[in-house]
């Protein structure tokens, strides 16, 4: 002990020329060329200057920050990210920097094949700087310190904000995949969530307000622009879950999916389960399903499923009534007995009359005699009016009986057009409006049941 005092007393008073070392008496051995200083013993240490610093970034207790300086800090100061413990401490020439061991750095620090934290730990920053994160040498990954995260970009302008520049179609995609052994359970789903109030005390949504909206951008024109848009919106009054669904493309908005179910197309209003608003343009739908052709009609089977057909009539017959007799030369009109009930709408009416003046047997007119009848539709069957339904040009059905014939066949068809909004009976009138010539007796049971070609029909028509 003496020996190493005199040694440092020595050193102290004179200058040092050469590597030193200072022993306690131990078995000397070569100085290792690297020291400045070694110090040598089997049995003791080095005990560096014990002191309390107070901050990370405070000298004190020494006057300024020198770089190199070691000391063992015996306090317990400081808070946040400059606080100090008991422990080995070197400066950086702007701050104190602890020395820790593996153990501490376990407990301290993330490591290389994760910790055992044993209670909740954070990773970060402290102060006012990003995080990065790296892969081959590259920054891939940032957390800003607007909570943005960014995925191929340094600078986050959302939430989350994934950016591909040039890097392969796989860098802006979004895969979730799930896979469940039993099935039923696993279920992949996007959830856009909205509420007014705050996260700890939310509060019912307001009419109107937006429940989300996914954007498809593109860059026209020098500027990103909205180009197809799909939008929801809450329609209800904050206790019933009403809510809206539309979707936009160039701009406009395309289709409206209500809050009753109804599906518009180029109107925001459907006033029926499917509302397509065409404008002045024609062809508003187009179904193509290998039915369709050149002058078909959309038809449903029994369970409405539909397909293309060729046009089909509904052929609708009115019951024939008793007839009437139809004097010569009448100018009365007469009522048939026969009419015809037609439900609202524009009806095409066909009628087929047998003229014959026997009853029951076949009567032959004279060699000079012929017959020539008028009829039509009235609005009643006790006074004759002609029916004002009746549309077009051609209003009276007509027909002849010549000489020495027994039978003649009237033919004919006039459209009625229901506009009363129920079922109506029209009455079917010979009208006296008849030129005969040299014509005596009757027409026997004009219009009536004894003669099985007698027929009304009526089909609807646009």
């Amino acid at each position: 002990m003496n020996l190493l005092l005199a040694g440092v007393l020595l050193m102290c008073g004179s200058p040092l020329l050469a590597q030193q070392r200072v022993s306690d008496g131990t078995a000397n051995a070569a100085i290792n060329p690297n020291a400045i200083l070694e110090l040598q013993s089997s049995n003791k240490g080095l005990l560096l200057s014990r002191l309390a610093l107070t901050a990370t970034n405070v000298a004190s207790p020494l006057n300024a920050h020198v770089a190199g300086m070691v000391v063992y800090n015996t306090a317990t100061a400081g808070s946040g990210n400059t606080a100090v413990s008991p422990g080995f401490y070197y400066n950086d020439g702007t701050r104190w920097v602890r020395v820790v061991n593996a153990g501490a750095i376990a407990s301290l620090a993330w490591i290389q094949d994760g910790n055992n934290n044993g209670a909740l730990k954070t990773i970060g920053t402290n102060d006012n700087f990003d995080l990065p994160f790296e892969t081959n040498g590259t920054e891939k990954m940032r957390l800003g310190t607007n909570g943005g995260l960014g995925l191929g970009t340094s600078a986050p302008a959302s939430i989350l904000h994934i950016d591909n520049d040039n890097r392969g179609p796989l860098y802006d995609d979004v895969w979730v995949r799930s896979y469940n052994t039993t099935g039923g359970s696993n279920t992949s789903g996007l959830y856009l969530s909205n509420a007014r109030g705050t996260s700890a005390a939310p509060q019912n949504l307001g009419n109107n307000d937006g429940l989300g909206n996914i954007s498809m951008q593109g860059y026209v024109n020098g500027a990103i622009s909205n180009l197809s848009v799909i939008n929801a919106t809450y329609t209800g009054n904050g206790t019933n879950p009403n809510s809206n669904l539309q979707f936009s493309t160039s701009g406009t908005t395309r289709m409206t999916l209500d809050d009753k179910g109804f599906v518009g197309i180029n109107t925001t209003n459907p006033a029926t389960r499917l509302d397509i608003e065409n404008g002045s343009t024609n062809g508003a739908i187009k179904i193509v399903d290998g039915t369709q052709g050149l002058n078909k009609i959309l038809t449903s089977d029994a369970n409405g499923v539909g397909t293309w057909k060729r046009s089909a009539v509904d052929i609708y017959y009115a019951p024939i009534g008793a007839g009437v007799n139809v004097p010569a030369n009448s100018t009365t009109p007469q009522y048939t007995g026969t009419s015809v009930t037609l439900p609202p709408g524009k009806w095409l009416v066909d009628v087929t009359m047998l003229m014959s003046k026997g009853n029951g047997s076949v009567t032959f007119t004279a060699g000079n005699e012929s017959w020539w009848v008028r009829t039509t539709f009235g609005n009643n069957n006790s006074s004759f009016a002609q029916s004002p339904d009746i549309v077009g040009s051609s209003t009276l059905i007509s027909g002849s009986l010549g000489s020495n014939a027994p039978y003649a066949i009237m033919k004919g068809s006039l459209v009625i057009n229901n506009t009363s909004g129920a079922n109506k009976t029209y009455y079917y009138w010979a009208t006296g409006y008849m030129h005969n010539l040299n014509a005596t007796g009757s027409l026997a049971l004009f219009g009536g049941g004894t003669w099985a070609e007698n027929v009304i029909t009526y089909q609807s028509i646009n």
